[in-house]
């Protein structure tokens, strides 16, 4: 451990900017996308073996689903084991969460050599986790969000960590085309909320982007272009009839089976898809094992009959594409 170097937040939000995240980001997705599950290693009795995926000119890259591991009854907390290796290193996150708690996400990233194991640096799992995080959904909104407008309202519900990082990474995805971000939470939680409105507005620093609260789930919906969800929720706190067409629902928060952030009908009608639905997910074997209500939808309808990669509309997220 002698000589190991150790990352702080702060040092890494100052060497790693949204921007540098979301190029980041948008490689790795691209790359993973695009490869291959490995199919010269079925002779090998290895596990996550349907995680290894190969390209011609990186080698391999293991990834497996991630391990969470609940604390309960006594403690409301997970713990968040997340290890990726390829031919040159091995990174692991070691992550506590507490949903509950102001600091809800804490922790640590390993970086090591995959020669020899031997551990290269460490990092501030929180700090890694909030930028990471923001920037996948910054390519989203990138690439998926609406074309044909320079005012583009976005409305995030939740007002943690990850309410204030992904205004900053839609800012920084979409450059020039929002004018309006809202901060949706409960009343309950008034005094959160308005302090999330005052931490973006200083962080963005930009009078042409209004930044204000609201507390009609409703209302805040209605008028995005782009929703997105960053809450604990166990109960969908976005129905699909208040969605406007064209407008695009960036799901981050509900990564456990408990855990829920969008109504059914956002997906489906009576078992049938509804019209000129998307999911773009990024990757199609963590959604099927986490997401609630993927999960759902798949025991509510028989129309998932494809996997499809759309290249051409984007270029970087693994897709399902018909329900």
């Amino acid at each position: 451990m002698e000589g190991v170097k150790y990352f702080n937040a702060e040092e890494i939000r100052e060497k790693f900017t949204m921007h540098e995240g979301i190029k980041v980001m948008e490689d790795a997705l691209s790359y993973y996308s695009n490869s291959k599950i490995s199919k010269d290693l079925d002779h090998y009795h290895i596990p996550f073996k349907n995680h290894i995926v190969h390209d011609q000119t990186e080698g391999y890259l293991v990834n497996p689903l991630r391990n969470a591991i609940p604390l309960f009854p006594k403690h409301q907390g997970i713990i968040g084991l997340m290890p990726a290796v390829n031919d040159k290193y091995i990174c692991v996150k070691f992550l506590t969460i507490y949903p509950q708690e102001e600091h809800s996400h804490q922790g640590l990233v390993l970086f090591c050599n995959a020669k020899n194991g031997k551990l290269l640096a460490t990092f501030d799992a929180s700090e890694i986790t909030a930028i990471r995080t923001a920037a996948v959904s910054g390519v989203a909104a990138k690439h998926l969000a609406r074309r044909d407008s320079s005012n583009l309202v976005v409305s995030i519900f939740g007002s943690g960590v990850q309410a204030r990082s992904h205004a900053e990474a839609f800012v920084t995805g979409l450059p020039g085309k929002i004018s309006k971000i809202i901060i949706c939470g409960r009343e309950t939680s008034k005094e959160k909320v308005e302090n999330c409105v005052n931490d973006i507005k200083h962080k963005l620093n930009n009078e042409k982007i209004e930044v204000c609260s609201e507390f009609d789930r409703e209302k805040a919906t209605r008028e995005a272009d782009i929703i997105c969800l960053v809450t604990s929720s166990k109960q969908y706190v976005v129905k699909g009839e208040w969605l406007k067409k064209g407008s695009l629902v960036v799901a981050v928060g509900a990564s456990q089976r408990s855990a829920q952030e969008i109504d059914l009908s956002t997906f489906c009608n009576n078992g049938q898809p509804v019209e000129h639905f998307k999911l773009f997910v990024d990757s199609i074997n963590s959604t099927k094992e986490e997401s609630s209500e993927v999960i759902q939808l798949l025991k509510l309808s028989n129309q998932i009959d494809t996997i499809e990669h759309d290249k051409e509309e984007v270029l970087l997220q693994q897709t399902m594409s018909k329900f």
